[in-house]
């Protein structure tokens, strides 16, 4: 993340493009690794990095970020991803607060 906030490594395709698509996901698996992660996202676009949050959400559970490359049409990617079944959970997917455009 920008400005040194972020001090854990993201792991992906680190390529200098700046033309990239971020989601927020959760409820996924205690023992999934971000390149665990990686590997299930890399199925639905070109992963240019996956962070996974040493901190909790307000429901206790883990959570993570996902950019993607070069995404054409976002609604679609988010409502593709947030069908992804990870063992035997439903991930949550949403695009990030931070990065919503006002409509």
């Amino acid at each position: 993340m920008r400005g040194g906030v972020n001090t854990r490594k993201w792991h992906g395709d680190h390529g200098s493009s700046q033309d990239y698509t971020t989601f927020f996901f959760s409820n996924f698996p205690h023992g999934y690794t971000e390149t665990d992660l990686l590997k299930v996202f890399q199925r639905w676009a070109r992963v240019k990095e996956v962070f996974v949050s040493r901190r909790l959400n307000k429901w206790g559970r883990r959570f993570d970020f996902v950019r993607f490359f070069d995404v054409r049409n976002v609604r679609w990617l988010e409502s593709e991803l947030d069908q992804i079944i990870v063992g035997n959970r439903k991930l949550h997917v949403n695009i990030p607060k931070y990065r919503r455009t006002q409509e």
